[in-house]
């Protein structure tokens, strides 16, 4: 006999908490968490606090090996022990069991293993059946794989294994000059590897104005990584201890090889009964047939330009704006419009109105 619910969630990172709370508060309903991974989610587990951490002792070094001497401090050259910087990040980890232990404690029914929908009101886990007048799937996001040859036979990391490594690579290939891909690169530079950041598009940081992400380019480059913009990893390859890649300029020009002792890229999630390699390589066959339209869709560190109503307010985009609010006014009443991608993060687009902030 299948446990009823009023609400069955599969997920349990931040979204899907959100919405069992907002259940259970707001119309005191019956819920029931559906987690296969990491109880919590990405973000206090593989992502914002962990990376965090790691930005913390890279920035610290970075000042102790360049203005320390300045300011007479006499400290010598520091040097990052990843193991022990690693030992750190998972002592401020909250453990699994203790997520286990105040879901439960907060009313919650927890079940650990991978969903799979009966029917409209079933999920199975394992020899498990649980029903629900209504399930909610939150399970988070999956990179998509950029279609290079040759990416699954050369041992690559992403950035969950990057954050699980105990000894710093001479050299790192990070595919992807956006917020993740930069983050990564700058830390492991200050720790002491040989960082290259491969992206297609014309600059990193590709939703920032053209001058700040030319000023974050420079900062990066002064850390001594090498920029490489508007350029494809086209092949991948292992030779010896190291890992080849071709590069591919989008312009036409000649190619060059770059040899580098790591490769960091997204890595796709397992899904159902598919395993790594088969999600993998449907993802790439997938990309390859869109190939032809790189230009248009411009790959990224699995990112993809996306056309979508965002909040707006005086003619122009607010960056980070709640799109659950409204933002412009109009006669007193606020609405909502859709936004021309051209004025999309582009805090002083538009024309200047004198009424801007009154509501007039």
């Amino acid at each position: 006999m299948a446990e009823q619910f009023d609400l069955i969630v599969i997920g349990a990172g931040s979204g899907a908490r959100y919405g069992a709370q907002k259940a259970a508060r707001d119309y005191g309903a019956k819920v029931a968490l559906i987690e296969r991974t990491r109880w919590g989610g990405s973000c206090p587990n593989v992502a914002c606090k962990p990376t965090k951490a790691y930005l913390v002792v890279a920035d610290l070094l970075h000042d102790i090996n360049t203005i320390a001497e300045r300011l007479g401090i006499e400290v010598g050259h520091a040097r990052a022990n990843l193991a022990k910087i690693k030992a750190r990040k998972d002592s401020l980890i909250k453990p699994q069991e203790k997520w286990v232990e105040d879901l439960n404690g907060a009313g919650f029914a927890t079940v650990e293993g991978e969903a799979t929908l009966v029917d409209a009101h079933t999920v199975r886990v394992g020899d498990e059946e649980l029903q629900a007048d209504r399930i909610l799937i939150a399970t988070g996001s999956r990179t998509a794989v950029p279609p290079v040859d040759g990416i699954e036979d050369v041992g690559w990391i992403d950035h969950v294994d990057a954050l699980e490594l105990t000894e710093l690579p001479e050299s790192l290939l990070v595919l992807g000059g956006g917020a993740v891909g930069l983050e990564f690169g700058q830390t492991f530079a200050r720790f002491g590897s040989k960082v290259t950041i491969v992206d297609a598009l014309e600059q990193i940081a590709p939703r920032a104005e053209p001058a700040a992400a030319a000023e974050l380019a420079a900062a990066l480059e002064d850390d001594g990584i090498e920029m490489i913009t508007n350029t494809f990893v086209k092949s991948t390859r292992r030779d010896g201890g190291q890992i080849v890649a071709a590069l591919a300029p989008r312009d036409g020009s000649a190619e060059r090889e770059l040899r580098v002792a790591q490769l960091l890229r997204p890595r796709p999630e397992r899904r159902g009964a598919e395993s790594r390699a088969d999600r993998s390589r449907d993802d790439q066959a997938r990309n390859r047939r869109g190939r032809a339209h790189a230009d248009e869709r411009r790959w990224h560190l699995g990112r993809r330009r996306r056309d979508r109503a965002r909040p707006v307010h005086a003619d122009r985009a607010v960056p980070g704006a709640d799109r659950s609010r409204r933002h412009v006014r109009d006669g007193g009443v606020s609405r909502l419009r859709r936004a021309p991608d051209r004025d999309l993060h582009r805090p002083r687009a538009g024309p200047a109105r004198a009424d801007r902030g009154r509501g007039a």
